[in-house]
């Protein structure tokens, strides 16, 4: 992990579930554990403290009534470049605005890129955008990491230099049995289940 004056700005590409996040976990407790004086997991490390540590990651459920996801999500980053401390902050976002169509989310996050860059603020940020990767390369203190797979796609929870475009929704998603035959499976299972359970009589000439 390497982040200096000429690495300001970098994000994170490549599949889900090869390590990202968890990436970008271990940069923030390392950064916490060095600054009170504990003990890192590594065998050399050279570190510089700094004066804020901010956080901002989606869980699901976040916003209150009222509200859409991606409003709460920019009021949470509002409230974090509003409560910066110091002038050598690190901030952690773990990928932002993907409630909103990509093309207008690709634009403010490259704003907020782009004001990190010129501020000097030190940023990591996760994401499936790919928009983005060309964006951070021009930047002059910019940087691409991405998530390493092998020729036939397996996992190495490995983080290198370079941007990566693969993804891997479709697997995920055929795992979770939510693609095409998986759902129209399940319809089936659930129409015969409550079909056997209510002793419904099947009708295909209802009027909806």
């Amino acid at each position: 992990i390497t982040f200096n004056d000429k690495l300001r700005v970098q994000i994170i590409t490549g599949p889900n579930q090869n390590g990202k996040s968890r990436f970008m976990d271990s940069i923030g407790l390392h950064q916490i554990m060095f600054q009170a004086g504990w003990p890192i997991f590594a065998q050399k490390a050279e570190m510089s403290p700094k004066t804020d540590l901010r956080v901002h990651y989606v869980h699901s459920g976040v916003g209150i009534l009222g509200e859409s996801r991606f409003s709460n999500e920019c009021q949470d980053v509002f409230r974090n470049f509003s409560e910066f401390y110091g002038a050598y902050p690190l901030f952690l976002i773990d990928e932002p605005y993907t409630g909103t169509n990509y093309l207008d989310a690709e634009q403010l996050l490259k704003e907020i890129l782009l004001s990190c860059s010129e501020e000097n603020v030190t940023v990591f940020l996760t994401t499936h955008f790919h928009g983005l990767i060309d964006f951070v390369s021009s930047l002059p203190n910019g940087h691409n990491l991405h998530c390493v797979v092998t020729d036939d796609d397996s996992f190495t929870y490995k983080i290198e230099e370079g941007s990566s475009t693969k993804s891997n929704a479709l697997l995920v998603a055929e795992k979770a049995g939510v693609r095409y035959e998986n759902i129209k499976s399940i319809i089936k299972q659930r129409r015969e289940l409550d079909y056997n359970s209510f002793q419904v009589e099947k009708k295909d000439d209802l009027p909806f």
